[in-house]
């Protein structure tokens, strides 16, 4: 129930029941524990999230991959990413599971540059053979942290080095930064190259650009494109008319 509740974006209800189970004596499994903690982790309940991991160390369940990833994803959402990177270091089995959540974290919690040299680090020392969702991970951070270089290194890595294409969410990592920082037109190129039709993510983050930019022929483009997919949703216009200003 606990976790049909978060699968369905129920993670008040996902609490509660949680509660009542812990008032009955019934011990969760890890899999309830990864559940709960993700609960947490879409309300950014540190204090609940917090009694959940006393639990998790109360039972022993703190050697569990997915549990040390679940608990470093709650501190990273509740924005305590420094009891996050404990979780890590206190956790012996640590593998791409772990690594990749903690990178995400720093990425979120708006600190690229740990995530990058953590993963470099990684790396150089062979310790992580990063997969689909590690790099888009790293390339998140790289985004929010306007790293363009490492960017670029790292969406052409996944290819030379670990023979891995990149899938849509990776270009779109790598679109949002290049037009973040004004490079529209080669956000406009990787549009054309990647072979994905782009979605609304991609052109909504275009278009904003645009609008940062006063780019009026890709902003235009970008809202038709929208409108399209889209068309009851009034927030294209909106921003066109803006870039019109």
């Amino acid at each position: 129930m606990i976790s049909g509740f978060c699968q369905n974006l129920y993670s008040e209800d996902a609490l509660k029941l949680f509660v009542e189970m812990q008032e009955k004596n019934m011990s969760p499994t890890d899999h309830t524990l990864c559940s709960i903690l993700s609960a947490c982790s879409s309300l950014a309940v540190l204090l609940q999230g917090k009694q959940v991991h006393s639990l998790v160390i109360k039972i022993g369940s703190e050697r569990n991959v997915f549990v040390a990833s679940a608990l470093i994803d709650m501190y990273s959402k509740g924005g305590d990413i420094d009891a996050a990177r404990c979780v890590l270091d206190q956790t012996s089995n640590r593998n791409t599971v772990l690594w990749t959540s903690m990178i995400m974290g720093y990425a979120q919690c708006g600190r690229g540059l740990e995530a990058v040299e953590l993963f470099d680090c990684l790396l150089t020392k062979q310790e992580l053979i990063p997969d689909q969702v590690c790099f888009t991970a790293v390339l998140t951070a790289c985004n929010h942290a306007g790293f363009i270089d490492k960017g670029e290194e790292y969406f052409n890595k996944m290819r030379t080095s670990y023979g891995l294409s990149p899938d849509i969410d990776q270009y779109a990592c790598l679109i949002d930064l290049y037009a973040r920082n004004g490079n529209l037109r080669k956000a406009r190129d990787l549009m054309e190259e990647m072979p994905y039709d782009p979605n609304c993510i991609i052109w909504s983050s275009v278009l904003s650009a645009c609008k940062i930019y006063g780019d009026v022929e890709l902003g235009r483009e970008a809202a038709n494109q929208l409108i399209k997919m889209e068309p009851c949703n009034a927030a294209p216009y909106l921003t066109l008319a803006h870039i019109y200003d």
